[in-house]
C-alpha cells in the first residue's frame, strides 16, 4: 500500500459507510485493519466475516488513474 490507510472510510458492497480505519497490524504482505465501527453494534454483527472495502480519497484515486496510463 503506497499510503497510510488510517482514517479512511470502510464501506460495504453498496458503498454504505460502516466504519473508519484506526490502525493497521500484521505483516506487510497481509495486513489487518482495525476498524472503528460507526453503525449500531447490532447491525455491525451482520458484517462479521464479510468482505468490506476502503473508500480512497479522490486525490489518491486521481493519482492512480494518471499513473496507470
Amino acid at each position: 500500500m503506497e499510503y497510510d490507510p488510517k482514517d479512511l472510510k470502510v464501506v460495504d458492497e453498496e458503498l454504505r459507510v460502516v466504519g473508519v480505519v484506526r490502525d493497521v497490524i500484521g505483516p506487510v504482505s497481509a495486513p489487518f485493519f482495525l476498524v472503528k465501527v460507526t453503525i449500531p453494534i447490532d447491525e455491525a454483527k451482520g458484517y462479521v466475516g464479510r468482505r468490506l472495502y476502503l473508500l480512497e480519497p479522490p486525490s489518491i484515486l486521481a493519482r492512480k488513474l494518471r499513473n496507470s496510463g
